[in-house]
């Protein structure tokens, strides 16, 4: 009898509430289909910084117009993921994606998720973006995140619903 090692394709998934991937009774009542707002977000850079011991997050992606606009409609971020990095300990990254990641017991209590990516994932940005963040220092830690306009709008939802 052969036993076949976890990793191997051959193995079947689990579908339905067996697999919370899949599942929307992994994720918390009333979370599902939602997007990201402001608070949350702040949730997740305090968390990302207690994780990192770092002061400065860098936001990229759609979430980081939360940042400049607070009261931004739900139809324009369809998102439940930041993508984070410290700016002073990049290589924190991967450990902020393995505590407060997708799929983290983080994640299944609130139903956002941060996911740690490094400074390589802004190369699409224009030059010189990291000397333009702007910082949001109220926060502790202090958020950073490129302008608005230098986002890629591909990653924007629709402007009306």
């Amino acid at each position: 009898m052969t036993l076949w090692p976890l990793w191997s394709p051959r193995r079947k998934r689990p579908a339905g509430c067996a697999n919370p991937a899949r599942s929307a009774a992994f994720y918390p009542p009333g979370t599902v289909g939602r997007s990201m707002n402001r608070l949350q977000l702040e949730h997740l850079i305090r968390a990302a910084g207690d994780i990192a011991g770092d002061d400065e997050i860098v936001i990229l992606g759609s979430t980081a117009v939360l940042s400049q606009f607070p009261d931004v409609p739900e139809q324009i971020i369809h998102s439940v993921e930041a993508d984070i990095f410290p700016k002073n300990k990049p290589e924190m990254a991967t450990v902020i994606d393995g505590c407060i990641g997708e799929l983290s017991p983080f994640h299944q209590t609130y139903g956002y998720y941060a996911h740690g990516v490094g400074p390589e994932t802004a190369r699409n940005l224009p030059t010189g973006w990291d000397q333009r963040l702007i910082p949001f220092s109220r926060w502790e830690p202090a958020l950073i995140c490129p302008r608005v306009s230098h986002l890629n709008p591909r990653t924007l939802g629709p402007l009306s619903p």
